[in-house]
């Protein structure tokens, strides 16, 4: 719902995300640029919302935070 009126910021509807890691056969997604006045129960009702998207894909879907270190 808040995609109209920020859509412009060059941000995307994790819905769409998730979607698009679905469709290019992406095996881990990690959400990350959230609204710094958003609260944790909020972001982590994004991620629930993700997983829930997921299906049986085999995609893994993670949140961003502070001080993640990434090995790849």
């Amino acid at each position: 719902r808040e995609l109209a009126s920020r859509g412009s910021f060059g941000h995307a509807a994790y819905e769409y995300a998730v979607e698009l890691a679905c469709a290019a056969g992406v095996t881990r997604l990690l959400l990350f640029h959230h609204d710094p006045a958003r609260t944790d129960a909020e972001v982590e009702a994004f991620l629930l919302g993700a997983r829930r998207r997921v299906g049986r894909s085999g995609l893994t879907v993670e949140i961003a935070r502070q001080g993640t270190v990434l090995r790849l």
